[in-house]
């Protein structure tokens, strides 16, 4: 990775950091998908004080992926699975990399009682439009 793609990187990590508190909602719409089924073109948004927020190029720079720019949404290779919720895992892995506390009265995977998640992957929640 180069110096440039580094800073790019941890300025979109804060960037989105600051947007994307524990229980963040994160919408995925899915622009294209190729012909044979094997990759996928998804963008990404939040609502932020009312207002839609499109957080692809940040997501895209934190998690590598490249951005399609025709469809303003990132390439995102794979099949059999939801690719949706597994880029909103992997972002929340790179944003709680110790897991995260959850909030009063939640509990954690599988009903654990436990105050604290210790895979961060699961902070934000993805929803499909």
């Amino acid at each position: 990775m180069t110096k440039a793609t580094e800073a790019l990187k941890a300025e979109s990590l804060e960037t989105i950091r600051a947007m994307l508190p524990a229980g963040t909602d994160v919408y995925c719409i899915v622009r294209h998908v190729s012909a044979s089924g094997m990759s996928r073109q998804i963008s990404f948004h939040v609502v932020e004080a009312g207002q839609i927020l499109n957080i692809t190029y940040h997501v895209g720079n934190v998690l590598g992926y490249k951005m399609a720019t025709d469809r303003a949404a990132l390439k995102v290779g794979g099949a059999g699975m939801d690719m949706c919720f597994a880029v909103v895992y992997g972002l929340g892995r790179a944003l709680f990399p110790d897991g995260y506390t959850l909030p009063a009265g939640q509990y954690g995977r599988n009903g654990n009682p436990s105050t604290h998640e210790t895979d961060g992957g699961y902070a934000l929640n993805s929803r499909q439009l």
